[in-house]
């Protein structure tokens, strides 16, 4: 459930940067407390009106995005490593073709659908009225595209000469996004208002590892949890609600950022593990304009599970590993 912190936001100077994260929680005991479908392994959970809800009781699926009519995207490790779509209540599994792998990272009110498959050592690519094409940077070593707006502007990262850095695709044209002090920046989240969220690694030490950054009207501002070691923002909607995920002394939590205060989120009776995949971390995973989030959680309900399952993701990341950056 959500705990709300009476702490302000940090604000720095123009720095920006974006690591993205779709983490996964490690619940401990019973999933009683959630309403609906149960599910035990790697899940995807909605989070609505304070309600979780499981979307299927079959573990393998991970959460990346979800638009304003509640169809969800993501990766789905059942058999291999393909992207899907959840619309209606109907799965449907997708392949880039000729890929080894492919995940699908954000998808628009439109139904246009971003993701990451396995040609070339791992590109992007938005997948459109049954059409698959690829995104890339022609000056970048490397394109990740992580969410798409209703008007067809993506948000991402990518490998340059420079290093690594967040950056906006308006129609084709890349800006680089590179907050001020910045070592590395990520892109992860826009809105139709198109501002930008993501996290950033500073150059200078004795702060947070990580800072989540809000990237609105050609500025930058800094976000961070107070008290956490490291802040990372994955997403915001038009309102200006910004999910994201946070560490500190006890592990890695959610949150909610919305008018200016901080809310956490922890699911009941667990505790945090930090899992990525294929370059994506946090529990929370999307949110659309109603305030409708998904995300992910990582449940095991004996101890003596956890072997099996931890073995099942890590052939998925192995997989996925393949893409990862150089």
């Amino acid at each position: 459930m959500l705990r709300r912190s009476e702490a302000r936001d940090i604000v720095m100077k123009p720095h920006r940067l974006v690591v993205l994260s779709i983490a996964i929680l490690f619940l401990s005991n019973s999933p009683s407390i959630f309403a609906g479908t149960l599910c035990s392994g790697l899940c995807t959970f909605t989070y609505i009106d304070g309600v979780v809800n499981y979307v299927t009781s079959t573990p393998g699926y991970a959460a990346f995005g979800i638009n304003d009519n509640g169809d969800i995207v993501g990766v789905n490790s059942i058999g291999g490593v393909s992207g899907f779509l959840l619309s209606g209540g109907v799965f449907e599994s997708f392949l880039f073709p000729g890929s080894s792998y492919t995940y699908f990272t954000g998808i628009n009110s439109s139904g246009q659908i971003i993701g990451i498959n396995s040609s070339g050592g791992g590109s992007s690519f938005l997948y459109n009225n049954n059409v698959f094409s690829s995104i890339n940077n022609p000056g970048a070593f490397y394109t990740h595209a992580s969410d798409i707006n209703d008007y067809g502007q993506i948000v991402g990262y990518h490998r340059t000469n420079a290093g690594w850095s967040a950056y906006l695709d308006v129609g084709g044209v890349f800006t680089s996004l590179t907050p001020t002090g910045a070592f590395r920046s990520y892109g992860t989240g826009i809105n139709n208002r198109g501002e930008v969220v993501g996290y950033y690694e500073p150059n200078t030490g004795g702060g947070q590892a990580t800072l989540g950054f809000l990237y609105s009207g050609g500025l930058f501002t800094a976000l961070a949890y107070p008290g956490a070691t490291a802040t990372k923002l994955i997403d915001i909607n038009d309102r200006g609600d910004i999910i994201g995920e946070y560490s500190d002394s006890n592990g890695s939590h959610s949150f909610l950022y919305s008018g200016g205060v901080f809310s956490s989120f922890d699911l009941p009776g667990g505790t945090t593990l930090n899992f990525c995949i294929g370059g994506e971390c946090g529990s929370f995973a999307g949110i659309n304009n109603s305030g409708h989030i998904v995300g992910n959680t990582f449940y095991v309900s004996e101890p003596s599970s956890m072997l099996a399952l931890v073995s099942g993701l890590a052939c998925m990341l192995t997989a996925l590993r393949k893409r990862r950056r150089r």
